[in-house]
């Protein structure tokens, strides 16, 4: 095949591996893999996850494999068993070619330590070295995704899309990008044009519904969740806590845990959608709800993002001494995480020094990850922060980061657009400006018109936002 493309002899006889140090020279194996890789096209990725599985006890060794099951884990939240695949990977692949084994480390480096920038040093080797390794090309563009950096990540994977508009991951990647820069409709158009391939991300068509062209669009009538996408549901229920509608929200979160728990490699992902659902709620003041949900999680392995969000639900809660030793556990279990060292820790830090009545300690660590605003809850914590110490101005300012970046901070985290408009009404209440805080009061009841009826916050929106009588 590679001299039939135009490789000479020379290059093959130098750089030519034996399959079975490539891949695999077992059929059991390659026939597993090749129906997972099918079924990850097809959408049908618990069940691509179960045949890459079976590849890999048909092989132990077969690395390709086990990179396939690190991605897909990471795509269902489950972070435990991603680092555990890319271990498996790192472990296979000692004697495995140049390329196979810059795709392991960036993989190794990303689910196993979350060290991104470590991923990104090996990626743009690989597609330096390599400029049509479309495979290390998407990996880099989705990278560059999850360090914030949107404009760099859309550019790269709308590079793949030139050569390729049906690529699976880059459009994933280009998509998402457009959405955390506010243009829901040019990723709904990348969305159909991947249609016409027979594929989709239906995930992302639910964020595209809902922040839409205007602040109000509601959701899409078709969210009853897909059994066997765990990714999904989740969207879907994050969603549903976006529109205000947290008890919806709530069932979907925990049907989408019982699903996970119900599988072993999955049990991390359980932790991780009880525990964002634990800090949507402490977000929108519903302590109950949010410790019952946190004791759940409690007995599922626990991945960096799960532990971010128990421990600021219970800082903001009230439960400054168990936030204090999940920071010390971040820090000591994920001591090279991009997110940990940029963003998590200096949230959750802040958060307890506000509640212990240290504003400027907080103020000083938040300021510290004023470059992750966009990625992060920090600008957020700062506008609150900025409240309890009655400067309101900075308060409105920082308020207005995150509702100048919808896309951005739903993607971030589903309650945060809301509650900043919260905030900022308030804000504005503090500084005098009664005007103001009512029309901020409005947008939120508009935002928010079909919400839960119980909400606290809903409560204080219509009681003072300037809106007609009658209105929804």
């Amino acid at each position: 095949i590679r001299s039939a493309l135009g490789e000479s002899g020379d290059i093959i006889g130098r750089t030519a591996l034996p399959l079975d140090k490539e891949a695999s020279s077992n059929f059991d194996a390659l026939s597993a893999y090749a129906s997972g890789v099918q079924m990850v096209e097809a959408g049908q990725l618990i069940a691509a996850m179960h045949s890459f599985e079976a590849a890999t006890t048909a092989d132990p060794r077969f690395v390709q494999a086990y990179l396939q099951l690190a991605w897909l884990y990471r795509s269902q939240h489950a972070g435990a068993a991603a680092a555990g695949s890319a271990t498996q990977a790192q472990k296979a692949s000692q004697e495995a070619g140049t390329r196979t084994q810059g795709l392991v480390e960036a993989s190794y480096a990303i689910n196993a330590g979350d060290d991104l920038p470590r991923a990104v040093n090996a990626l743009q080797t690989m597609v330096a070295t390599n400029p049509g390794d479309s495979e290390a090309a998407a990996q880099l563009a989705g990278t560059l995704l999850e360090e914030g950096k949107f404009s760099d990540a859309l550019d790269a994977s709308q590079a793949i899309l030139k050569t390729n508009p049906y690529n699976l991951e880059a459009s994933r990647i280009a998509e998402t990008a457009l959405l955390a820069q506010d243009h829901p409709e040019t990723a709904a158009q990348i969305e159909t044009t991947l249609q016409r391939s027979g594929r989709s991300h239906p995930g992302l068509r639910v964020w595209s519904n809902y922040l839409g062209a205007r602040e109000d669009s509601q959701l899409a009538g078709d969210l009853g969740g897909q059994l066997g996408r765990l990714g999904l549901q989740q969207d879907e229920a994050a969603a549903l806590d976006a529109a205000g509608l947290l008890e919806s929200g709530l069932r979907i979160w925990r049907t989408v845990a019982a699903q996970a728990s119900a599988n072993p490699e999955l049990m991390s992902a359980a932790a991780e959608t009880l525990s964002s659902a634990a800090l949507d709620r402490a977000l929108a003041a519903d302590c109950t709800t949010a410790k019952e949900l946190l004791t759940d999680a409690a007995a599922y392995p626990q991945t960096a993002q799960a532990l971010f969000a128990s421990g600021m639900t219970g800082a903001l809660c009230g439960d400054l001494d168990a936030a204090s030793r999940t920071a010390d556990l971040l820090q000591q279990t994920y001591p090279h995480s991009f997110a940990v060292e940029s963003f998590y820790r200096p949230d959750l830090t802040a958060t307890i020094a506000w509640k212990h009545g240290d504003l400027q300690g907080a103020l000083g660590a938040l300021d510290g990850a004023k470059a992750y605003d966009l990625v992060s809850l920090t600008a957020y914590l700062r506008g609150l922060v900025h409240l309890e110490a009655k400067q309101a101005q900075d308060a409105i300012a920082d308020f207005d980061i995150v509702l100048s970046h919808r896309g951005a901070a739903t993607l971030t985290n589903p309650m945060l657009y809301p509650m900043a408009q919260l905030g900022e009404a308030r804000g504005y209440a503090d500084a005098g400006d009664s005007g103001a805080s009512k029309a901020a009061y409005g947008k939120l009841v508009k935002l928010w018109g079909t919400a839960d009826v119980n909400l606290a916050s809903m409560r204080e929106a219509r009681a003072h936002a300037a809106v007609p009588a009658g209105h929804p």
